[in-house]
């Protein structure tokens, strides 16, 4: 996939932590989302797929604080537009997607990126990216092309 052209809507590239927020685009609807339990190994097999230069996430569900944060399309996100990294995969509550959900319980999600900082881990809150962590799905290493659980 040509860089700029990843189905989603980073803002900017990267180094800019807004550029490392996916989402699937508005109003797509694909399978049924994943059920999220652990973060665990079943749930990285479930959700994440490689192929080439193309990092694919099944739609996904998560149960938390009484609410459920869900992604209702495949995110593709342009491994060739990341720095050559390592990248730990964390569900958010994404507040950029207009929400026209009566459902009050239920909360758009997406993807951010965080990288290694001076020994720790970016948080999405870190940044002006305007979502919150919700749970970590896995890791990614995007030389190497794999996926770890959390």
């Amino acid at each position: 996939m040509p860089r700029g052209q990843n189905q989603g809507y980073p803002a900017a590239g990267d180094p800019a932590p807004a550029g490392r927020l996916h989402a699937a685009l508005p109003g797509l609807r694909g399978a049924a989302p994943v059920q999220v339990w652990s973060g665990g190994a079943s749930d990285a097999e479930r959700l994440f797929r490689i192929d080439g230069a193309t990092l694919h996430i099944a739609p996904f569900r998560i149960d938390r604080w009484g609410q459920r944060y869900i992604s209702h399309g495949q995110i593709r996100v342009d491994l060739a537009a990341l720095t050559s990294s390592l990248y730990r995969i964390v569900a958010v509550h994404d507040f950029r997607v207009e929400d026209r959900n009566p459902d009050l319980d239920e909360c758009p999600a997406g993807v951010f990126l965080a990288r290694q900082c001076e020994g720790r881990w970016e948080e999405a809150e870190d940044h002006p990216v305007e979502c919150r962590s919700v749970a970590v799905l896995g890791h990614l290493d995007v030389a190497a092309r794999r996926i770890a659980p959390p």
